[in-house]
């Protein structure tokens, strides 16, 4: 047995560098670049994946209502004569099959769907649009869809709504994820649109405290500086960046001579192929953990524990909850009046925590300490700030089995991933020795 285990991470080991390699020189390839504005955008859409496993028919009805509403739609051009067949790659995939059958009919772009949970009349799916010449993403997102529709027009609406959202100017949006020294790093790199100057307002638990400046950039961070800030505030980790200005819905591509070559993609798909190898195949942990605030009590949440990132789904979030409590009265899950999460491409939208993905309640429903969510891909992307609040029992009555009202907790936003590739110049922390604060490098 042991043998076949090492044969198998072996070989997952294998298809992982093929994969990369594969991507990479399909990235690599010399291709023209869209232009915006000039003429309808080449739009194709793929069938919808199935991770809810809902009905064949519920699937096909989607897939090709998504397409109409392109086909009608003055501001594309659809192409691929309706959704395109996509299988799975060797390692559960729908990117790579996606771009490549998006490139091979003409598109400049292509929408994924993912339907992510399908109960109760009640289709949630993701939406996400990749450029496909330069393999960038437009932007990705979670919808709500009654099923069966309405009326005949209504699911084609929908739609054409839902991808006029993703392209639509989106709200630069970042976290402080470092004071050290008090210089002030945030996650605003030129590689995700940032610049020199930008502002932002700085917002805490939900309310402005103070703006910020961008004084100092490189590809993967920046440097902020507080202004007009509140009366008592400091600044701390977890702090919200929310921009005064709107960006485009897409990234600028670096300049390449003509090529389609991106090399943000060479690092996110070699990425891939190092975090396979480095885990033997196993879901990579989520970096950072979430760090809890809000005052403790006999029945909380004691803590949260992920494992898996968007690269390597499903992303496992497991909560213990330090008295148990009947979840068949009691479903933080299902119940935004108990709880909900909060993701960052999907602005400021209070989202059950079902929506993440599959729910278990254990050791029993009725006398429950753990709630484990199996978030699958194409839900939470690498980029995304994740935020959970729990909701204190003084306003729902939720209570464990001895009649103990829960006292709320909220777990700050926290990124799945953050640059896999890039490695700062400095410590985070502070040295145990005082040492001179080591000056920035460029980053690539």
């Amino acid at each position: 047995m042991s043998s076949f285990a090492g044969i198998r991470s072996f070989f997952f080991r294998i298809v992982s560098i093929a994969t990369g390699l594969a991507l990479i020189a399909a990235v690599s390839a010399p291709s023209a670049l869209p232009a915006r504005g000039d003429a309808p955008v080449r739009l194709a859409v793929t069938m919808f994946q199935n991770q809810a496993a809902a009905p064949a028919s519920v699937v096909n009805a989607m897939s090709a209502s998504l397409y109409q509403s392109i086909s009608s739609s003055p501001s594309y051009t659809a192409t691929g004569g309706g959704p395109l067949p996509i299988k799975q790659d060797l390692i559960g995939g729908s990117f790579g099959p996606a771009l490549d059958a998006a490139a091979k009919a003409g598109a400049d772009e292509v929408v994924v769907g993912n339907i992510v949970q399908y109960a109760n009349g009640q289709a949630y799916y993701s939406l996400s649009v990749y450029r496909v010449g330069s393999v960038m993403l437009v932007r990705t997102q979670v919808f709500t869809q009654s099923y069966p529709p309405s009326d005949a027009h209504a699911m084609t609406a929908a739609f054409a709504s839902n991808i006029a959202t993703l392209e639509a100017p989106r709200t630069p949006m970042g976290t402080i994820y470092s004071t050290y020294n008090g210089e002030l790093d945030a996650d605003l790199g030129t590689a995700e649109g940032f610049s020199l100057g930008q502002r932002f307002n700085v917002l805490r638990a939900g309310q402005k405290v103070a703006e910020a400046n961008i004084t100092q950039i490189s590809g993967s961070f920046a440097v902020v500086t507080i202004v007009n800030a509140s009366a008592g505030y400091k600044p701390a980790i977890g702090d919200r960046l929310v921009g005064l200005n709107a960006q485009p819905p897409i990234n600028t591509p670096p300049g390449n001579g003509g090529s389609g070559f991106n090399p943000l993609v060479l690092l996110l798909t070699a990425g891939v192929a190092l975090l396979a190898i480095g885990h033997g195949g196993a879901p990579a942990a989520a970096n950072p953990q979430p760090t809890g605030t809000g005052t403790t009590g006999l029945f909380t949440v004691g803590g949260v524990q992920t494992t898996g990132t968007p690269l390597l789904p499903p992303i496992t979030f497991v909560f213990t909850f330090t008295q148990p409590f009947n979840s068949t009265i009691f479903d933080p899950a299902n119940q935004i009046s108990l709880a909900y999460v909060q993701i960052s491409s999907q602005g400021s939208t209070f989202l059950k925590l079902s929506t993440l993905g599959s729910v278990t309640y254990g050791p029993t429903p009725t006398a429950a300490t753990t709630m484990t969510i199996l978030a699958p891909g194409g839900v939470i992307q690498g980029t995304d700030h994740v935020a959970f609040t729990f909701l204190d029992g003084a306003s729902n009555n939720w209570s464990d089995i001895n009649g103990t009202l829960f006292t709320g907790v909220a777990f700050q936003p926290f990124v799945i991933i953050r640059h896999p590739s890039v490695v700062h110049a400095r410590p985070h922390m502070p040295p145990t020795q005082p040492a001179p604060h080591p000056v920035h490098t460029p980053h690539p």
